[in-house]
């Protein structure tokens, strides 16, 4: 089974050392893309070295994952760089899973964007089966699905994984979550740099869903 890994860097190479090893153990033939987001990386040995390297020259926020998807084909797996596999075969079991639904995400994590205020609630998260938004935490898609997603006309912010997952799947709840997955993964330390620590990260979430769903006619 073949898939390309992108995570994105920003401030947290250490998490990455330990990261890119587990990647590598995994059943799956995984090619391991790290986009460096205005941040920088160095491998100790081959063991921690990707496959691929792209360097952002600034942090442009975490579309950059987006734009060097797109450059890639056949089976992605997104990854941050705050959690790890606790076993060898996840990544190979998501992405399995995610061959059941080839035209929508597949991930672990995933919140339902509304039709009414507040279109975007943090306590809203469903553990398996359907949802209208996947998280990037750790998803997966074919390169295909990626090509429903428009290239965004407005800055998409923190909130990326809102807009390819609403784009992806037209804001309606056809993508998939699965919380046996989810558990097989490991947080890692955020390392001061966690974006849901931010002021205002949930209400910017919420202003975005609102954007997109106006754009789109829905409300």
């Amino acid at each position: 089974m073949n898939v390309t890994c992108i995570m994105l860097n920003y401030q947290r190479q250490k998490n990455v050392h330990r990261i890119i090893p587990a990647l590598k153990r995994q059943t799956a033939n995984i090619k391991i893309v790290l986009v460096n987001n205005g941040a920088s990386y160095t491998p100790e040995d081959e063991s921690d070295t990707p496959d691929e390297v792209w360097n952002m020259p600034h942090n442009i926020g975490p579309f950059a994952r987006w734009l060097v998807a797109y450059a890639q084909g056949g089976w992605l797996y997104i990854q941050d760089d705050d959690v790890i596999p606790k076993d060898d075969r996840l990544v190979e079991d998501l992405i399995t899973l995610a061959m059941e639904r080839p035209r929508v995400i597949t991930g672990m994590w995933a919140r339902n964007v509304h039709l009414e205020p507040p279109y975007y609630k943090h306590n809203d998260q469903p553990r398996d089966g359907a949802t209208n938004y996947v998280k990037a935490i750790a998803m997966a898609m074919h390169r295909k699905t990626l090509g429903l997603v428009r290239f965004p006309s407005m800055r998409v912010g923190r909130s990326d994984d809102i807009f390819v997952s609403l784009e992806a799947g037209g804001g309606e709840k056809i993508h998939h979550v699965s919380f046996a997955l989810r558990t097989r993964m490991k947080h890692l330390p955020q390392l001061g740099v966690g974006l849901c620590h931010e002021p205002g990260h949930y209400l910017e979430r919420d202003k975005f869903c609102e954007w997109w769903l106006r754009k789109e006619g829905r409300i």
